[in-house]
């Protein structure tokens, strides 16, 4: 899902069957950091991906899609370094149809994203992380 291609009824399929933090996709950075160091980088990472969110909202306000697309790539970036696969999801949906066709889906999406956001960051400032942290070392 993250090459952003996609066929059009997809972007609007529901995101709530995808895991908010996946161990697989978080294993990588706890392969080789510390767990203070994993949060730290995810905190930095959640903030920054709310803070886009805020901007793309902005964007999509005034149709500008080209800059919502823009924050939507940095936030689906982001998103997969974490292993945020619902935010990923939503923030590859959100870019592909700002791309392809803005208006058709972009407001809810960008809806969506900043609440996925919201309740990924909920999930990193828990113990619920430190558990999916685990899960990831004990598969590698």
């Amino acid at each position: 899902m993250t090459s952003g291609k996609m066929p059009p009824d997809e972007a609007i399929r529901p995101t709530s069957v995808l895991p908010i933090c996946d161990p697989h996709g978080i294993a990588p950075l706890v392969a080789v950091l510390e767990d203070e160091q994993v949060l730290e980088i995810a905190n930095l990472c959640l903030i920054d991906a709310l803070e886009k969110t805020n901007l793309a909202a902005h964007a999509a306000d005034i149709e500008n899609w080209a800059d919502v697309a823009m924050f939507a790539h940095d936030i689906k970036s982001s998103a997969g370094q974490l292993g945020a696969t619902r935010l990923q999801d939503l923030a590859v949906r959100l870019e592909h149809n700002c791309k392809n066709d803005g208006s058709s889906h972009g407001p809810e999406l960008v809806a969506a994203v900043k609440e996925t956001a919201q309740l990924t960051k909920t999930i990193f400032d828990t113990d619920k992380i430190l558990e999916i942290m685990a899960l990831a070392r004990a598969s590698q």
